[in-house]
């Protein structure tokens, strides 16, 4: 009986794995929403989202020149916006979630209080069109690029520019800023990604590319990798350990063939969402540089991606004039040890409490089985697995779930 079990186990865990070898695909999105027009028997395309940091407001915009906010739960509509006279290009929420920063092709950075007033706290006047927009995440500032070779930093308590740093980028579309407010990147039409050291030692440096348009940045939630996404035929990952030693940075490269990429956003740290003209979404594991899902729905090119802070929400915004709200708990941290760092590192801080919070999630998300992995060599994976699932089993809404042990160890088996 117990060899049955065994083998019945092992078969398992094999299927498993080998369905982890194709990313998953879901068409799942939690919320679909559109952007009227006013006067006009359509929707407009959306080349500008973003969500709060608590995941309660979501803000879109497009060539409808208006941006809109609503409800991120619910999807209700909370606030239409005048925004611009042109192309609504990028959108940012304050760390706060208080304040909302839009730029436009009509020249002009804005900033709104998310109460929805109709008139803007700002208005800042740019040389030229604006491509996208970042929040500081500790002060009350913002950076813009646009059409040009500068990155402007504007100061929203003194209401003035504070800083103009020349990038060389050439009709700059992409600007980031890491979470913990120490590194700056732009980059454009061709190719250059400038960085920028925020800290009072100041310098800048440029990262080694193949000359090809950047259309979109991203910095993932420990500040430790910088994305960039564009005409090429990789979404590069660079690491900022690199460029701090002083070594010449040389990126990870995810390949992404066919079509191009026009935005990126980490729901975690190694997990990494982009979006594009194959209409769709994918979701890659940046540890195994794999794809881990696909979000289908879309049917035009994905333009813009954000994510809420705690990572559980992406929104997408599509030339199709759809917004998709996609709740990342079925794609996002998993319950094994080589396929979650947070996992991993909870698992040997003995921080039960939170691990037990990811199976919650991934049930919370839909998923019908929990596949639990403790193979990792500085673990004791028989004792740590026994703990576990006697723990989850003890929480009922978990409980109702089936458990996969996966485990290439008979004595985890076995236990």
């Amino acid at each position: 009986m117990l060899r049955s079990l065994i083998y019945t186990t092992s078969i398992a865990c094999l299927l498993l794995a080998s369905s982890h070898a194709a990313a998953q695909r879901t068409s799942d999105a939690r919320l679909v929403l559109r952007l009227p027009i006013d006067d006009r028997a359509r929707s407009a395309a959306v080349t500008a989202v973003a969500v709060s940091p608590q995941g309660d407001l979501i803000a879109a915009g497009g060539d409808g020149h208006a941006v809109r906010l609503f409800n991120g739960q619910t999807g209700e509509l909370v606030a239409t916006i005048p925004a611009h006279r042109d192309w609504v290009r990028a959108t940012s929420f304050s760390p706060d979630g208080q304040k909302l920063a839009t730029v436009g092709a009509d020249h002009t950075l804005r900033v709104w209080s998310t109460s929805g007033a109709s008139e803007p706290l700002t208005v800042h006047k740019c040389a030229g069109p604006l491509q996208a927009v970042a929040f500081h995440p500790t002060k009350n500032q913002a950076a813009t690029v646009g059409f040009g070779d500068h990155l402007r930093m504007f100061d929203f308590g003194a209401n003035e520019e504070v800083g103009l740093r020349g990038c060389a980028c050439d009709d700059t579309r992409a600007v980031a800023i890491s979470p913990e407010g120490r590194w700056a990147a732009a980059a454009g039409r061709n190719g250059v990604i400038r960085v920028w050291d925020l800290d009072a030692s100041g310098g800048s440096f440029d990262l080694p590319t193949d000359g090809r348009r950047v259309r979109s940045l991203a910095f993932s939630p420990d500040s430790g990798v910088l994305a960039s996404a564009g005409d090429g035929p990789a979404v590069r990952l660079w690491r900022a350990e690199d460029w701090q030693a002083g070594a010449s940075p040389t990126p990870q490269e995810l390949l992404i063939r066919p079509g191009k990429a026009h935005a990126v956003a980490f729901v975690a740290d190694n997990l990494l969402a982009v979006g594009g003209t194959p209409n769709r979404i994918t979701v890659w594991d940046t540890d195994s540089a794999s794809p881990l899902a696909q979000l289908a729905g879309h049917t035009g090119t994905v333009a813009s991606l954000a994510i809420s802070a705690d990572g559980r929400t992406l929104v997408s915004g599509s030339f199709d004039t759809t917004v998709r709200v996609w709740d990342t708990r079925r794609i996002g941290e998993r319950t094994n040890v080589t396929g979650s760092r947070k996992f991993a590192r909870l698992i040997k801080e003995e921080n039960y409490e939170e691990a037990i919070e990811i199976a919650r999630g991934q049930v919370e998300g839909g998923a019908n089985v929990i596949d639990v992995n403790m193979d990792e060599g500085l673990l004791d994976s028989e004792a740590v697995m026994v703990k576990y699932l006697r723990l989850i089993a003890g929480e009922s809404d978990i409980a109702a779930v089936p458990v996969m042990i996966d485990s290439s160890k008979w004595d985890v088996s076995e236990a």
